[in-house]
This record gives C-alpha cells, sequence and structure tokens, in this order.
C-alpha cells in the first residue's frame, strides 16, 4: 500500500511553470536574472597585470635608489657644494670670529682652517692625478651661519631596529633640511656646531653622509679644534658624496688602500693620511697621527677611482706595482 502524499515530495508537487497547473488568468513566473559566469582567463589576466604593476613600481623604486647611490660626479663641469653653517643661539665675539674665519680666504698650505683652503686643496689634488679642468673641481658656497631652533638632533645608531632607525632617520634629515637655506648647489654639508659644555655627547657622534638626500653632516665642537676638525671632516664627508668609501678597519688604517703612500720605501712611517683614513700611519703596534689640516692630507688612486678620476684599469695598474699610474708624489723635505 502506497502512503498518502507528502507536500514535499517532488513527485507531487507540479512544477511553478507548468500551465496546467496554473489557476486561469494567472500569468506564469517572470525568469529571474540567470547568475554572471566568470571568465577564468580574465580573473587570471587581472591578478598577472596587478602583479606586474606592483613589480614595475618596487623596479623603479629600487632603481632610483640604485642610481643615488651609485652616482659619480660628471668632472668636467665644477661640482657646486652648499655648506650650511649651523649653530647654537646668543654667539659669543669669540665664537662669531670662529666662524668668520671658516670663510676667509686661504690656501691649503697655510695651514688654516677655511673652506677655500679646502677648494684649493681639491684642485691640488686633482693636478697630482694629472686631470684637466676648465674650472676649480669643487666651488663651495658658504651660506651665512644660522641658529638652530632648538638643540641639534644626533643620527640613528646602526644597531638599531629597522623600524625606529627607519623613523630617527627620518626626523634627523626632516630637521636640518627645515634650517636649510636656499641655494642652487645639489650637494650640501651641513656643518653643526655645538657647545662641548653643554652637550658633550657630541663629541662621540661621528659624521656622516646621505648619498640619497646628497647631503653630509658634520658635527664640531665650538672652538679652536672643532673649526679644524669640521673643516677635515668636511672634504671626507663630500667624498662620500661623490662615492668615495672609508679607508680604515677598526683603528687602523687599511692597507694599501688607506695609505696614501703604499709603496713608499720605507713604508714607515708615512708623510701623510688618505682622506678616507684620516690617519698618518707610523707603523705596526704604533699609534697612528692624527692630521690636523686638510694639508696633511692626500687622495688615494683607490679613493680618486671611487669618485671618477682615473679609471678601473689604471688603479689596478698602480696597485699592481706601477707608481707611474698613481699621483705625483709630494717632494721630500
Amino acid at each position: 500500500m502506497q502512503p498518502p502524499p507528502n507536500d514535499d515530495d517532488a513527485r507531487f508537487r507540479p512544477p511553478d511553470d507548468d500551465a496546467r497547473f496554473r489557476p486561469p488568468g494567472m500569468a506564469a513566473p517572470e525568469e529571474g536574472p540567470s547568475a554572471p559566469t566568470v571568465d577564468p582567463g580574465r580573473a587570471k589576466r587581472i591578478r598577472v597585470s596587478i602583479l606586474l604593476g606592483v613589480l614595475l613600481v618596487v623596479g623603479l623604486v629600487y632603481l632610483r635608489i640604485y642610481l643615488q647611490e651609485n652616482w659619480t660626479p660628471d668632472w668636467d663641469q665644477s661640482q657646486l657644494v652648499s655648506v650650511q653653517i649651523l649653530v647654537p643661539p646668543n654667539l659669543d665675539e669669540d665664537e662669531q670670529a670662529l666662524l668668520e674665519q671658516l670663510d676667509s680666504f686661504s690656501f691649503a698650505d697655510e695651514g688654516i682652517p677655511s673652506i677655500t683652503a679646502l677648494d684649493d686643496w681639491f684642485s691640488a689634488e686633482q693636478k697630482r692625478y694629472g686631470l684637466q679642468s676648465s674650472g676649480p673641481p669643487v666651488i663651495f658656497s658658504v651660506v651665512p651661519s644660522k641658529a638652530m631652533r632648538s638643540d641639534p638632533v644626533a643620527p640613528p645608531k646602526g644597531d638599531e631596529p629597522f623600524t625606529e632607525r627607519y623613523t630617527k632617520t627620518n626626523a634627523f634629515l626632516d630637521f636640518y633640511t627645515s634650517h636649510r637655506s636656499a641655494s642652487p648647489a645639489t650637494n650640501t654639508i651641513y656643518v653643526i656646531f655645538y657647545r662641548p659644555t653643554t652637550h658633550p655627547e657630541f663629541k662621540k657622534i661621528h659624521s656622516v653622509a646621505d648619498r640619497r638626500s646628497r647631503s653630509g653632516f658634520v658635527f664640531a665642537a665650538l672652538d679652536d679644534e672643532g673649526a679644524e676638525a669640521a673643516v677635515i671632516n668636511l672634504g671626507h664627508e663630500l667624498l662620500h658624496l661623490f662615492g668615495a668609501s672609508d679607508k680604515y678597519k677598526g683603528k687602523e688604517c687599511a692597507f694599501p688602500e688607506g695609505y696614501a703612500e703604499p709603496f713608499r720605501e720605507p713604508r714607515h712611517p708615512q708623510r701623510f693620511a688618505e682622506v678616507m683614513a684620516q690617519g698618518i700611519p707610523n707603523g705596526p703596534g704604533q699609534s697612528e697621527t692624527v692630521i690636523r689640516t686638510f694639508d696633511e692630507a692626500r687622495i688615494g688612486a683607490q679613493t680618486a677611482a671611487e669618485i671618477g678620476w682615473i679609471d678601473e684599469e689604471r688603479r689596478a695598474r698602480y696597485y699592481a706595482g706601477d707608481v707611474s699610474a698613481g699621483p705625483t708624489l709630494d717632494e721630500e723635505d
């Protein structure tokens, strides 16, 4: 015996669109919109296009950074450098006289810490490599000193976490660029003077350079010794912007690149410091002499190659022992 029909049993439920079971005068139900069909190939093309767009943006950013960090000057024309001097407020007469000396006219061999002496030094060093140009290799434009609106900001430490270092780097750059005076120069060196009595912590702060922004930052005590160090470090950081690397390992000059005259006989003591090493080697186990003026520094062959004064073939010949490929040597005293 069959069970009674169940309303839920599809066998006994008339289809909605069967006209035989519609009351007279009732229209057939309208068909609803059909579900859109997705083209699998089109969806894949969209995903690939988005991915390629992201990769293109990342690639362009990387290319920009690479070009900034591997830029070298075109020495057929003079390199313009703006020197921005930042000082504490309320300078006394002695401090003001010290700053005026930085902008005084002098030659490199006069031993006076001034920007014009550094200008003369660059020209002399370029000539030692037999290079001729229509003008000086570097032209400095010294902006009148400007009082900082607050205490100077120190650069971030290299051992800090990435996110913290990134935040501090941006704050560091923003602080000094906000003090920058207008200048057509594309290279900028900030010389930040501090009073050692009120900010002794800055004695341990090393000068730094940022090739991406073409900016160098020199920290110097506002006294006679600090003024001399400021000029030396200004040239050192500027050469970093031009592409030069440091030439020391730990507290010692690296041999041979960190020696101004690596083939000198006898090798020690050296007469000059290589500018990117900044010390004059006196011999194994002996303390290096700290240079006091830029006239005691020379640009070595490795640094000359890094900044584009000589090519790689000439650099290699020099360090292979062909001293004629290097710079002209200074006469012995």
